[in-house]
């Protein structure tokens, strides 16, 4: 059967060819299966006896020596030792095979010398697993990670052995000699790890093929490999032992696999490895029981390319289902999976004859659960590292969970029609009866079904559960947009509405976008244009340079804004969700009516729409909804709004939205959220702020902490550049491209996570965040604001900037020039120094607005309305400038709470408030000093101003920033207080005893503030 051009002879190895790692039995085993020493030794097969079992499991974790699973080794290397088989799980052995890391095995497997018997059957256990190890689908570890994502084939057999005599037999049909899968008796390891490694490249990329390994036929279900493989395009090869053709199991399960393989989009065959002749060395008995597994066909009846021709593109038809398998009254979905039926016991007929059991009708509606899916947000911590569960905790986790049952049954052409009804899990408990009640989803079609629900409700869904014609899938669902780990893969994907962009195809399938239109209506519309060709091929290349090129025509040479800073700032925020660090930025953007706050809004949110999608009329949030649905929103999307913060006329609703509005904030820069409970006090979920906000106002917001946290541009009537406007506007909602840059961004950073794995690409981000923190710090710095540390300002302007990075990148990908120059402090102002230069401006404005200057502000408002006043040195009832014979006199008085009466006598007003004295201070001096009362002008400027003074600011702090701003009168700015007090001890003119003031120049009270 061999074919001319095979290698001779079949098997080329003895056993004496794999010392010194391994001998005896376990060498027989593997040259009878035609394994090579140097597969053997690069996947890490090891005689072990009995001698050696305490250093082994010391070094594989196994235990102490009296620990279950060091006892089981101990016991199968007792007599004549054992052969310990190393299994690799497929996807995270290619992972670690790509990073240059030879990887660990995940577990271990035995072939004991002298088996045991098993007292149940009486059969021997030639193979036996480690207690409590999990299921494996095995690569082996030399796998390129090339073969596992392009190769055209991929092979499944039944155990290691087999796998790597296929292995062995693929390298020797494509050139591999002999001698090149020996091993010299000192190669290692790791040396032939990398070396067997080395010859797999050199196959060609047609003849690959991809061999995954189980161990029992039914292993292969509920695995996460299948997750990150794709088989979308690819055949798959099933070897299967050949007794699928007379063992029901065995087809049942080959059947499965075929279904569920051909769903995910791969053409399907069997090796029909039991069509064969026997010869002279077989064992007859085998042959006839239809049980030739792979490596005995490549050992004994032919080469890889004679596997190859075994290939039938049909399963053979179903053996007979042995009766004894199943017990009477069982409940069962049929193979057609549109009823269910029951197994059913004989009849005795009328002559006493008894018939034999069978299946009865009992539903025309069939079905199985497609999937359990846990719906929660991806944990901070699985970002930062891109695994899968780093740092979710079920239990401390919020989640919501759910299944999926698709249904199906015939319709009156005899047409199979598919249903899915979706549900909280306690529906599996319950009869279908029941799952509307408890909150399921039933679709209109099943619910008009005349036999809904099905009568015998609980004996139905036992069949539904117990069909596992396709694997149960277990889902996460994201209730979040933006960066999420994928399961299996060491690179997040990408949410943005119902795009998904993942570093491989098989990522962007296990990723399942959760933030639906019913639990945040519009998602969609943050759905991105797709983009040509794969990253960095030409067809990618060239569209991504393109559209480089019109954004920067657009943003930089047009000029939109008057001012360039602005449109760097909008650059920097549009794309700031593509980078995988959480952002804490609140871009507020305020200015009159009509000035283009929305409409510079909506140029942000043109890089997250497919099509034309926002504009200035058109903004996904309101400063009208809800605080519950707008923290929902931030935690769902990428990038929200809060538009129209406008002044009411009701000051309630203004105070109501002001406050509103300042928790918003404050939550984002904090990345924190409201707790609640429900009815029955437990936690319900929590919406913690993803999101980048960005808020629209005519007016700055009333509290200086909250406009502290936010990124201010000021947006006036001159801030447009009117001639551009219709062609920017023309840009944004037909041209696609700052979806594309999006779209591309998100690539960018995946593909650096490919080269050069995540951690490393998240080190770059964090040293690209240093660099822009020196950038951020020197152009605040430089402004007009000395009261105030810039640390936050520049932190802000750090976490902005970060939306420029994609730019960068990208132009180096694909050689984009100009605005590389933009970065480049040869070349003038780079777009980092514009960000910053945006919040210096902001830093700036905020000059005047720190609490201690509130607070001055704010005493002079009740001074001027006649709710407090100055009293002068001598008493209470004397003014502060006697005499009213100037009016120079009369305007000081009057600023200072007093007024003339109709006698031309100084008065105040009834029920003001004293809040100071106005002395001479110091000597020599003619600068006139406030002594500021500390508790009382504090309380009554606050009550009369809660917008400058809200609830919960402090008098101490309060006054004590008044002296780290440098606005105390100078003559006590550098004396020392005990417990840095703001306020001095000072004596009034003819009255005895000494009190307690806070110093104020009285031209920094009644002046503009600037001193």
């Amino acid at each position: 059967m061999t074919s001319n051009s095979a290698p001779s002879p079949l098997t080329a190895w003895t056993r004496d060819d794999y010392a010194p790692h391994v001998y005896y039995s376990g060498a027989y085993k593997l040259a009878d299966s035609g394994v090579s020493p140097l597969v053997a030794a690069a996947r890490g097969y090891l005689h072990l006896d009995a001698g050696e079992v305490a250093d082994f499991a010391s070094k594989n974790g196994l235990g102490n020596a009296n620990s279950k699973l060091t006892s089981q080794v101990r016991a199968a290397a007792k007599r004549n030792g054992t052969l310990v088989l190393p299994w690799f799980r497929a996807d995270v052995a290619v992972h670690d095979s790509g990073d240059g890391r030879r990887p660990a095995p995940t577990t271990l497997q035995l072939r004991p010398a002298s088996p045991r018997e098993n007292p149940k059957t009486g059969k021997l256990v030639k193979y036996e697993n480690l207690t409590g190890s999990e299921s494996v689908i095995d690569a082996h570890p030399s796998t390129p990670r090339e073969w596992f994502t392009n190769a055209r084939r991929v092979l499944i057999t039944e155990g290691i052995l087999k796998g790597d005599a296929a292995l062995t037999a693929l390298l020797r049909a494509n050139g591999i000699t002999d001698d090149q899968l020996h091993i010299a008796r000192n190669q290692g390891g790791d040396a032939a790890y990398v070396a067997l490694r080395e010859l797999m490249l050199t196959v060609p990329e047609y003849n690959r093929v991809l061999i995954l390994s189980f161990v029992g036929v039914a292993n292969w279900k509920h695995n996460d490999v299948w997750v990150s493989l794709s088989l979308k395009n690819r055949t798959m090869l099933l070897a299967f032992d050949g007794d699928l053709t007379t063992n029901w199991n065995v087809w049942n399960q080959a059947n499965q696999l075929w279904g569920y393989a051909r769903n995910e989009g791969a053409e399907v065959a069997l090796l029909n490895l039991n069509n064969i002749p026997a010869g002279p060395s077989d064992d007859l008995e085998r042959l006839e029981q239809g049980k030739v597994g792979l490596d005995d066909f490549l050992t004994k009846h032919g080469n890889w390319d004679d596997v190859l021709a075994t290939i039938e593109t049909d399963l053979p038809d179903a053996p007979p289902r042995p009766q004894g398998d199943v017990k009477v009254g069982t409940w069962a979905v049929a193979e057609d999976g549109t009823t269910v039926q029951e197994f059913v016991a004989g009849r005795e007929g009328l002559l006493g004859e008894e018939s034999l059991n069978r299946w009865v009708l009992r539903s025309n509606i069939g079905g199985r659960v497609e999937a359990y899916v846990t719906r929660r947000p991806p944990m901070e911590e699985e970002v930062e590292t891109g695994i899968f569960g780093r740092g979710y905790v079920k239990e401390d986790s919020p989640r919501v969970e759910s299944v999926r049952i698709r249904l199906a049954w015939l319709d009156d052409d005899g047409d199979t029609v598919e249903a899915t009804v979706t549900g909280p899990p306690e529906i599996l408990e319950n009869p279908p009866s029941e799952w509307s009640k408890k909150g399921a989803d039933v679709p209109e079609d099943v619910l008009l079904h005349p036999e809904w629900p099905p009568r015998k409700g609980q004996d139905w869904l036992q069949a539904i559960k117990s069909n596992k014609t396709t694997p149960v899938r277990r889902e996460t669902a994201w209730s979040s947009m933006g960066w999420v780990p994928v399961d299996g893969s060491p690179v997040c994907a990408f949410i943005s509405g119902r795009t998904v962009l993942a570093s491989t195809t098989a990522g962007a399938k296990a990723t399942v976008p959760g933030v639906t239109e019913e639990m945040l209506p519009g998602a969609s519309k943050f759905s991105l244009p797709p983009l040509r060709g794969a990253v960095l091929s030409e067809e990618w290349k060239a569209q991504v340079r393109s559209d480089l090129h019109d954004l920067y025509e657009h943003y930089i040479t047009l000029g939109p804004w008057t001012d360039p800073n602005i449109a760097a700032a909008v650059l920097a925020a549009g794309l700031r969700p593509s980078v995988p660090v959480r952002s804490t930025t609140v871009l507020y953007v305020q200015g009159p009516p009509g000035g283009g706050k929305s409409w510079t809004v909506s140029h942000v949110l043109s890089f997250h729409q497919e099509k034309k999608t926002w504009t200035n009329k058109s903004l996904p949030g309101s400063m009208k909804d809800t605080a519950t649905s707008t923290e929902q929103a931030l935690a769902q999307s990428n990038v929200w709004v809060m538009d129209d913060l406008a002044p009411s006329a009701d000051r309630r609703q203004s105070e109501s939205e002001q406050a509103k509005l300042g928790d918003t904030i404050r939550n984002v820069h904090n990345k924190s959220s409201r707790r609640r409970s429900g009815s029955d006090l437990k936690a319900r979920e929590v919406f913690t702020p993803r999101a980048l906000l960005i808020v629209t106002a005519e007016n700055e917001h009333t509290i200086n902490s909250v406009r502290d946290r936010t990124v201010i541009l000021d947006i006036g009537k001159e801030s447009l550049n009117s001639p551009v406007i219709d062609g920017f506007d023309h840009f944004r909602d037909n041209s696609r491209v700052p979806g594309r840059i999006m779209h591309a961004s998100v690539q960018a950073m995946q593909h650096l996570a490919v080269l050069n794995g995540w951690n490393a690409m998240m080190h770059q981000l964090e040293g690209l965040s240093h660099r822009f923190s020196e950038t951020a710090k020197t152009v605040i710095d430089s402004g007009e604001n000395p009261a105030k540390s810039p640390a936050r300002h520049a932190q802000m302007a750090v976490d902005l900037m970060l939306g420029l990075a994609p730019i960068h990148i990208l132009c180096e990908m694909v050689g984009y020039t100009p605005f590389l120059d933009l970065f480049n402090a040869d070349n003038g102002t780079t777009l980092p120094e514009r960000v910053a230069t945006v919040l210096k401006e902001a830093d700036a404005s905020q000059a005047n607005t720190t609490p201690a200057r509130a607070l001055l502000r704010a005493i002079r408002s009740d001074l001027a309305a006649g709710r407090a006043y100055i009293a002068g040195s001598y008493g209470l009832g004397d003014a502060p400038v006697p005499s009213a014979g100037t009016g120079v006199n009369v305007n000081a008085n009057a600023q200072l709470g007093w007024f003339v009466d109709k006698n031309g006598e100084f008065v105040t007003r009834p029920g003001a408030v004293p809040i100071g004295h106005l002395i001479r201070r110091p000597k020599g001096d003619n600068l006139d000093v406030v002594m500021f009362n500390r508790t009382l002008a504090f309380e009554t400027a606050q009550r009369h101003n809660s917008k400058l003074l809200p609830a919960g600011q402090e008098a101490r702090s309060t006054w004590r920033n008044l002296k780290d701003e440098g606005l105390l009168h100078e003559h006590y700015a550098n004396q020392g207080t005990k417990e840095n007090r703001a306020d001095f001890v000072y004596r009034l003119p003819g009255q005895g005893g000494q009190t307690r003031g806070v110093p104020v120049n009285l031209n920094v009270l009644l002046g503009d503030l600037t001193a």
